[in-house]
């Protein structure tokens, strides 16, 4: 990875985040690689360009929290599995009602087919952000 890439990540330049995002993804599979970290930093990004609104960007987060949800579950770490599906169907919920049709769609769509533990979570995480907000 380039100097100047690391340089326009830092100032939010969304190709360099999404290329950063890529690569720390690609490392989940690499040999010697702490997986539980590599997701994090691949996250961690794709959340930062996730915020620039573009509608792929939003989706790849959505499934890297999915991805890492279900990495837990085979870890049988139920909790962690559970925590991280929630944050996916809390992102789609959030730009599903930003306006994002699509999201809205498959959010409907899967409504019924998603654990009743999952929405509870998410809930939870709504009444987390509220609490944070009117502390502000």
């Amino acid at each position: 990875m380039s100097a100047a890439i690391l340089v326009a990540a830092a100032k939010g330049d969304p190709s360099s985040l999404r290329a950063l995002t890529q690569v720390a993804y690609e490392s989940t599979s690499a040999p010697g690689v702490s997986k539980p970290l590599a997701y994090m930093e691949a996250i961690t990004l794709a959340r930062l360009t996730a915020a620039h609104g573009n509608p792929t960007d939003v989706r790849v987060i959505i499934y890297l929290l999915s991805e890492f949800a279900a990495f837990w579950s085979e870890q049988g770490e139920p909790a962690l599995a559970l925590h991280f599906e929630a944050q996916a169907l809390h992102v789609a919920e959030a730009f599903a009602e930003d306006g994002d049709d699509g999201l809205a769609d498959m959010v409907a769509a899967a409504a019924d087919q998603i654990p009743e533990c999952v929405h509870l979570e998410v809930r939870r995480l709504r009444e987390l952000e509220a609490a944070r907000c009117t502390e502000r």
